[in-house]
């Protein structure tokens, strides 16, 4: 079970992300640019972006997780009338990694 802050998470004007009780998240040790130029402040805000999105990113992979367990493959993925596997596809894979390093468990 993951322990992570419960989404949504927003940013405020400032760059600083939110919680929904509008407490400011606490990120330990993550580092993101905060020089001068206008590329640095454009990239703040798109990590920013990222980070608020987390949580929602989370609960829709897992949600297209739990329908690949639930179903066969793709069918007309080979375009010859069969179903192509899930374990086909590297990219189950990568999400099922993924999940596992958002919620700190083993892939």
């Amino acid at each position: 079970m993951s322990k992570h802050t419960k989404g949504p998470w927003s940013r405020d004007k400032w760059g600083n992300i939110k919680t929904a009780s509008g407490e400011t998240l606490r990120l330990h040790g993550v580092a993101l640019p905060c020089g001068g130029r206008q590329s640095d402040h454009e990239e703040v805000e798109a990590n920013s972006d990222l980070v608020t999105a987390a949580p929602d990113l989370l609960e829709a992979l897992k949600g297209m997780c739990a329908i690949v367990k639930d179903s066969r493959g793709v069918a007309g993925y080979h375009l010859n009338g069969d179903t192509a596997e899930w374990d086909e596809f590297d990219e189950v894979d990568a999400a099922l990694a993924a999940i596992a390093k958002a919620t700190g468990e083993q892939a």
